[in-house]
């Protein structure tokens, strides 16, 4: 007891005792070091790795040899360990610069990236190709955004624009190649702002559109084109119908004053006839008179009195000498329902009804042809006008193309 208690106070009166005795088992400036050098290692590892030194210590030459050789494995494991705790997020952050990197190289579309006083700070080789340059420093080097813009000031106006609103999209634009040649794209951009609310960046695309726009205008231009045609055709049309109003005029004037002599009935009835043909020949050419107006969607229906028995028997009348030619019956049919006097555009309606009566003389090869008035009870005063034939008809499945201009439906 009393030789531990001695020892015991040796160590205290010697302070210099403990640094020998750590020099001594390999601790000094290389295990120092090599710890400092291990930085933010694997504590238990490194720890694992001193005691291993410490067990060996020997001579110095020796230790010297044992420590650099278990310096470079601990080091290693270091290493080791370091990738394996950071590399999964700067592995991912690798990938994720690999893959925007593709993007940018590969998208179809111009991406650019320009600060406000116009420097272009970015372009993908695509917007390179665009606008006519070698490469990407070339454009950077040489150009302002600016300049690349046709009409003068624009470039202007889209940055007050994108202070005001952040952004723009679909802006359609004419820019200059390198070449001086003129293309059409569409551009969107949006502002980057540093912490103080200022424009610092401007990023952006562009879609080159000069193909689809000069498409676009020949369209435009063959449209324009058949719209001057179309008023052209109205125009001559007019002044023809205008021609031939007047000798019909003198027909009708003609036939009335000798409906008025004292004929024969027989002959009576062949100038009532001629009256009634050339009456319709004159609503034809106001049909064609009226043209311009259709096509202008300014078509009025005129209000008017008539008689609806009149009507079918005047159009029974013009198609009788061609269904008698023909073996073919005209009847007319009235429901007695109907009033005397109907009000609507009785010379409309004398047309449709002729035309359809017309129609089924032609296609109806025997029996008769019925022109029909009936009162209609599902609408208010209602009359509903029918022709009606015993021809061969018109299939179901091809109805809809009598509708067609200068299309045909054979039986």
């Amino acid at each position: 007891m009393k030789k531990w208690a001695a020892l015991r106070r040796r160590r205290v009166s010697m302070p210099g005792e403990r640094p020998r005795r750590r020099r001594a088992a390999g601790w000094g400036r290389t295990r120092d070091w090599l710890l400092m050098d291990a930085g933010a290692g694997d504590t238990f590892s490194i720890k694992n790795h001193v005691c291993g030194l410490s067990v060996r210590g020997g001579g110095a030459d020796r230790r010297d040899e044992v420590v650099s050789s278990r310096r470079g494995d601990m080091l290693q494991t270091i290493r080791s360990r370091l990738r394996k705790w950071f590399n999964p997020g700067q592995e991912a952050l690798r990938a994720s610069e690999e893959r925007y990197a593709r993007l940018f190289n590969h998208v179809p579309d111009g991406l650019y990236e320009t600060r406000p006083d116009g420097t272009v700070v970015a372009a993908n080789p695509a917007l390179v190709r665009m606008l006519g340059w070698e490469s990407e420093e070339a454009l950077k080097r040489n150009c302002r955004a600016a300049e690349f813009y046709v009409r003068p000031g624009l470039r202007g106006e889209i940055l007050r624009r994108l202070e005001e609103e952040g952004e723009i999209r679909n802006v359609e634009i004419d820019l200059y190649r390198k070449d001086g040649q003129v293309i059409t794209v569409l551009e969107n951009a949006r502002v980057v702002r540093d912490s103080e609310g200022r424009v610092v960046l401007i990023q952006g695309t562009m879609t080159e559109i000069t193909d689809r726009k000069q498409a676009m205008d020949e369209v435009q231009r063959a449209r324009d084109e058949a719209l001057e045609a179309s008023r052209l055709k109205t125009r001559f049309l007019a002044n023809v119908s205008h021609e031939l109003r007047t000798p019909l005029n003198g027909v009708l004037a003609m036939a009335q004053v000798l409906g008025e002599s004292n004929l024969p009935r027989e002959q009576q009835e062949c100038v009532a006839t001629i009256e009634h043909s050339a009456g319709f020949l004159l609503d034809l050419i106001n049909d064609i008179l009226d043209i311009s107006s259709i096509e202008a969607g300014n078509l009025r229906l005129e209000e008017g009195i008539f008689r609806i028995r009149d009507l079918l028997e005047e159009t029974a009348a013009v198609v009788s000498p061609r269904a008698e030619a023909s073996g073919l019956v005209i009847v007319t049919d009235v429901d007695a329902r109907l009033p005397e006097l109907v009000s609507g555009d009785g010379s409309r309606l004398r047309q449709v009804l002729h035309n359809l009566a017309v129609n089924a003389v032609k296609f109806t090869g025997e029996g008769e042809v019925v022109l029909r008035a009936q009162w209609e009870a599902a609408m208010e005063e209602g009359v509903r006008l029918e022709v009606r034939d015993t021809g061969i008809g018109i299939p179901r499945e091809v109805q809809e193309l009598i509708f067609e201009p200068f299309r045909q439906a054979d039986g």
